[in-house]
């Protein structure tokens, strides 16, 4: 039974590939991807960063099992659930 390693496989085939191409070039190609990884990578960090930072993250309307009349309890529940 003969075990592949997915990563390595790529790794050799991208090498290859560099390998065919003119020095330059692959320089570029090599510069060029790594720009991209960083560009995915600020665009994911980005995103989540707005997702976090929204101050009502779940849009929970909590005030529905609030049944409170006095207003130190009323705020005393609220503080509790938030």
């Amino acid at each position: 039974m003969v075990e592949v390693n997915f990563a390595s496989e790529i790794i050799r085939n991208y090498n290859e590939l560099i390998s065919f191409l003119p020095p330059f070039f692959g320089t570029f190609v090599n510069l060029f991807l790594l720009v991209l990884v960083v560009f995915v990578y600020v665009v994911f960090i980005w995103e989540f960063h707005r997702f976090i930072s929204k101050k009502n993250l779940f849009e929970f309307n909590l005030n529905q099992y609030n049944n409170y009349e006095h207003p130190f309890l009323v705020k005393l529940f609220a503080g509790f659930v938030y």
